[in-house]
């Protein structure tokens, strides 16, 4: 007699990785800021590799099997530091390693990274952050910047590839707002 199992495989781990695209020229008008972006902070219910769904007010759940290449803190830093290079807003846009002296630093905190699924019939990506600019001209170094960015996106079902291209269009979003703000921004 043969024996039956219950027991389904488990799906397969996938990651991704979120790639925003900046669109449009670079900027002719860099200002003389050699800026360094540093790693980003990421709340703790969101810091880990796992993708992490809100399923209502107060519920939500982490994923094991859909997650992020590499953390958030470092994934996003990345990308904002390449988008911030392109737009030529500054002279130099350092990376966080870099032994290079920067007159200002960009530190971040993303506050929130989920698929929000409280309606199942209106799935969205949600990613809100905030972002400080310091200048290192002055001891101690004084934030001359700061601002809060938040977007929700509608995503076509609850599929993991659909909150990840969610993410995306709103790192696109919040880095396009953002380096319009800093790009008329008086940093001394």
């Amino acid at each position: 007699m043969q024996g039956c199992s219950l027991k389904q495989p488990n799906p397969a781990k996938q990651s991704f990785l979120l790639e925003p695209v900046r669109a449009g020229e670079a900027r002719a008008d860099s200002s003389p800021v050699q800026l360094r972006v540093r790693n980003l902070q990421v709340a703790a219910p969101f810091d880990g590799k796992g993708f992490v769904y809100r399923t209502s007010e107060l519920g939500y759940k982490a994923d094991f099997y859909n997650e992020f290449l590499t953390a958030p803190r470092t994934l996003i830093a990345g990308q904002l530091q390449m988008w911030l290079s392109a737009s030529k807003v500054f002279q130099n846009v350092l990376p966080s390693g870099s032994s290079i002296e920067a007159t200002h630093v960009l530190d971040g905190n993303v506050t929130a990274l989920y698929g929000d699924f409280q309606n199942p019939s209106a799935p969205k990506a949600l990613l809100a952050a905030e972002f400080f600019i310091t200048s290192e001209r002055v001891s101690p170094p004084a934030i001359v910047f700061h601002k809060s960015y938040r977007q929700e996106i509608a995503i076509d079902g609850r599929r993991p590839e659909a909150l990840a291209r969610g993410w995306t269009l709103a790192l696109e979003k919040i880095f396009a707002a953002l380096e319009a703000d800093v790009a008329t921004a008086q940093l001394k």
